[in-house]
Order: C-alpha cells, then sequence, then structure tokens
C-alpha cells in the first residue's frame, strides 16, 4: 500500500507528459502549416495544400503524428523520416557522451578547486574562468589547427570510428564543462565548513566515500537548474560542432536542407527537434522536482 503514491505519481506524469507533448506538438503543426501555406511553389502543389483548409491541415497533421514527412528533395527517392532517424543517431550518441564528460569532468574538477592543496586550487580556478571565458565557435578551429593539421593526432571529420569522436566532444564538452564545475564549486566550498562534513571526517570515513555518497548527490541536486541550462548549452553548441566536423547530425542537415531548399527535410526537422527539446524540457522539469521540493511546482 505504500507504494501506491509513488505508482500513481509515475502513472500521472506518464499522462501529463504525453498531454503536454501533443498539445506542443499539434501547435508546432499548426505553426509550420501555415508558415508553408504562405510559400508558393512545389511543396504545395506536391503535398495538396491546394486542395482546400480543412482536407490539406488534416493530412498534414496526421502524416506529420505518424511521422510521415514525406519525401526529400535533395534525396530523390528516400524519406525525411530515415534521414531524421540517421541524423538523430549521431546527434544523439554525440551529445551523450558529451553530456556524461560534462557530468563527472566539472564534478571533479570542481572537487580539485575546493579540496586541493592552495597553489594547486589556484591553478584549477584559473582553468575553470579561462574555459568558460572561451565559447565554443572559438576554441574548435583552433584545436582542429592544432590537433589535425599541425601535430595529425586526431581526425576532423565525420564519426567513422572512435577516434572520430575524441576531438568534436573535447571541443563541445571544455565550456559547459568548467561552467557546471563553477557551479559545483560554490557548494563544495561551503560544505567543507557544515557539521556533516566535519562529523565524517572526525569519524574517519575515506574522502573519497565521503565524495560519492554525500558531496556529490547534494551538490547535483543543488545545482540541477544550471544543469538543464547547460543541456540547452550543448544543444546549441552542436550545431557549429557538426557543421565545422561535417557530423551528418541534426544541426548539419538542418543547415543542408536550408541550403538546398529542401522544404520537406526542413520542415520534418524543426518538428521534430521541437518536439524533442520540449520532451527533454518536461522530463528535466519532473527529475528537478523529484529531488528538490522546491522546484517541484515546475511539474505540475
Amino acid at each position: 500500500m505504500q507504494s501506491l503514491p509513488c505508482k500513481n505519481s509515475g502513472i500521472s506524469f506518464v499522462s501529463q507528459f504525453v498531454l503536454k507533448l501533443s498539445c506542443f506538438y499539434f501547435s508546432l503543426n499548426c505553426l509550420t502549416y501555415f508558415f508553408l501555406k504562405l510559400l508558393p511553389g512545389r511543396y504545395i502543389e506536391e503535398n495538396g495544400f491546394a486542395r482546400g483548409f480543412q482536407t490539406g491541415f488534416a493530412d498534414f497533421v496526421m502524416n506529420n503524428f505518424k511521422l510521415n514527412y514525406g519525401l526529400s528533395w535533395s534525396h530523390p527517392g528516400t524519406e525525411v523520416t530515415a534521414l531524421i532517424a540517421q541524423a538523430f543517431k549521431n546527434t544523439f550518441l554525440l551529445n551523450l557522451i558529451c553530456l556524461m564528460v560534462v557530468f563527472w569532468g566539472g564534478l571533479f574538477l570542481a572537487y580539485a578547486a575546493s579540496y586541493t592543496k592552495p597553489h594547486t586550487k589556484k591553478i584549477f580556478n584559473f582553468v575553470i574562468l579561462l574555459l568558460i571565458s572561451m565559447p565554443v565557435i572559438l576554441i574548435t578551429p583552433s584545436l582542429i589547427l592544432l590537433f589535425s593539421f599541425y601535430l595529425k593526432l586526431l581526425p576532423a571529420q565525420g564519426l567513422i570510428s572512435p577516434m572520430h569522436y575524441i576531438l568534436p566532444i573535447f571541443c563541445l564538452s571544455l565550456r559547459p564543462m568548467a561552467i557546471w564545475a563553477h557551479l559545483n564549486k560554490n557548494f563544495f566550498l561551503e560544505f567543507k565548513s557544515q557539521p556533516q562534513y566535519l562529523f565524517l571526517k572526525a569519524k574517519g570515513i575515506l574522502k573519497t566515500r565521503i565524495m560519492f555518497r554525500h558531496l556529490f548527490p547534494q551538490s547535483i541536486i543543488q545545482a540541477w537548474g544550471g544543469w538543464i541550462g547547460l543541456c540547452i548549452q550543448i544543444l546549441l553548441g552542436n550545431f557549429i560542432i557538426e557543421i565545422l566536423f561535417s557530423i551528418q547530425g541534426l544541426a548539419f542537415r538542418i543547415v543542408d536542407s536550408m541550403q538546398s531548399r529542401d522544404l520537406p527535410m526542413l520542415s520534418g526537422l524543426i518538428l521534430f527537434s521541437g518536439i524533442l527539446i520540449y520532451a527533454i524540457h518536461l522530463f528535466s522539469n519532473f527529475v528537478a522536482g523529484r529531488f528538490d521540493a522546491r522546484t517541484a511546482s515546475l511539474v505540475s
């Protein structure tokens, strides 16, 4: 009987999640349809929008809810859904690895800037501030020139082998990792003066156990709001990374469809990217509400 509230809350979240996602996707379809309706040319004729508002709009929305975005113009005979699925695979894998690097790398960097010797702290604090001040558009070309052209250590095009992942992930995760470290560093410094830390240290508990069992979980809860913003920064930085490294992900497909005027591909990418970002937003709010009661109102 005690597990019923948790079960009910999970069911309530799923139902609200599906409802909000469906409403948002329908609204996004409405905006996309009316923008496309204003465009003259082949896209209107091939997709039957000229048959009338009710019929054309209903077909457009029904096909999009089935994830049937039609055929690509720049890739004749290829469905837009298949191209988006392949691009999403590359983008998802790249961003997932980057999020893991940012999450754990930022925590250990914050720990090094808070619990090491005074001279080492100054060095790590300087590195954190330096990385925060360097945007992706500035640091990425410099690292490509250094590691790919001068030193010739890492490839700088595509995601063919595991070696091809190193440089894009490194460029994409440096600044978010420094920001995540800066957000957690302040709590790490406060935790050292709390009675809980002094009590655990007096009991002779190892620093590694204090770090993983007490310090990291509490710090993540405190800085979770900043983590959501970092996820958005990584998604925005992913545009630059995919273009500079010629990675055929969602951002690369968006730019390519704009250059080739592939409207079915562009509209499908806009709809898919919009629903994906909104789904991440809803899930992040739910996780924040579960961990921290102060943000529980975001879930409702």
